[in-house]
């Protein structure tokens, strides 16, 4: 398992495919830029994700700190969200990290997930034909069977049945990426016609 640290700040938030930090062989941690060191120094991050300083920053050169750690971390200092999605892409292949058959895309469609005995409402955050990452509350645990019921702004209802693969609970310093990953049973059902209209301003 890879680990890999973020600076806790909403502009490395904004953009990202969720579930591509929320998944299988990464660890992911976050610390506030001041800290960032040296939670990189106590986890033995493989990856350091972070915005370039400002003139206004108190003055640790974070570079050159990280860069001098045993371990030697990959250091990428990232302007924002998309940039951040790009480079964790990167980091994952270099980690080797295993990667997907299916490209997914930010797209945001309200949906319910039922599961035996717990129901949960939340938008998706990314999508494609095999997986989704929901984001929200879930009373559920990786391995139950779900039924999806996506509700686009404009367009039919498609529900779809899958598996919950991995829940994120909510915490004080992941908050921002509570939600569930789940994989489709079947991914016909999930056509690129779907993806394309609600990727491109058809949901609410």
């Amino acid at each position: 398992m890879q680990t890999i640290l973020l600076q806790d700040d909403p502009a490395l938030f904004r953009g990202l495919e969720h579930s591509l930090l929320c998944r299988d062989g990464i660890h992911l941690l976050t610390a506030c830029r001041e800290r960032l060191l040296e939670a990189c120094e106590s986890s033995r991050a493989d990856v350091v994700m972070f915005l370039p300083a400002t003139p206004q920053d108190e003055a640790i050169d974070l570079r050159a700190g990280l860069a001098a750690l045993p371990h030697a971390p990959l250091c990428l200092p990232v302007q924002d969200g998309t940039q951040a999605r790009q480079a964790l892409r990167q980091a994952g292949e270099k980690l080797g990290v295993a990667g997907r058959g299916w490209p997914r895309q930010a797209c945001r469609v309200a949906v319910t997930v039922r599961g035996r005995g717990w129901s949960s409402r939340g938008w998706t955050r990314d999508l494609s034909p095999a997986g989704a990452f929901i984001g929200g509350r879930c009373s559920g645990t990786g391995g139950d069977e779900v039924r999806l019921d996506l509700r686009p702004a404009r367009g039919e209802r498609v529900s779809l049945a899958g598996k919950l693969v991995r829940v994120v609970q909510a915490s004080c310093d992941l908050e921002q990426l509570q939600g569930m990953a789940v994989a489709f049973d079947n991914v016909s059902q999930l056509n690129a016609d779907h993806l394309q209209a609600w990727a491109t301003g058809g949901t609410a």
